[in-house]
């Protein structure tokens, strides 16, 4: 006797909390290391660039091109688990419940 919308509502979080839990926690729980991760090659590809204004050699040259490769792949791994992340049912819903909080902050006069 719900809402059509209640009750898809109430499917999309069974099957986030229950039928496909292990997924969902997966998908969850991939975007934090990831973005650690990305920090932590943003951090060398400074360094290596640091270095190269410094002395401009081929080793250094070299050395900042492999970080900066390695903090884009970094880049694409973050952008992955973020979009896993947000199609988790839970996950989801609470940006949409927070850009509508929001949206009616910003509407007070």
């Amino acid at each position: 006797m719900s809402d059509m919308a209640v009750a898809l509502l109430g499917q999309r979080m069974f099957k986030a909390f229950v039928t496909n839990e292990a997924a969902s926690r997966t998908a969850a729980g991939q975007l934090d290391p990831a973005r650690d991760e990305m920090k932590d090659k943003r951090t060398k590809a400074e360094s290596a660039l640091t270095a190269l204004t410094t002395t401009v050699t081929s080793t250094a040259v070299a050395t900042a091109e492999k970080a900066r490769d390695a903090l884009s792949a970094s880049i694409t791994a973050v952008e992955k688990a973020y979009a896993s992340y947000r199609a988790v049912a839970y996950e989801a819903d609470a940006h949409e419940v927070g850009d509508a909080a929001e949206l009616a902050f910003k509407g007070w006069q």
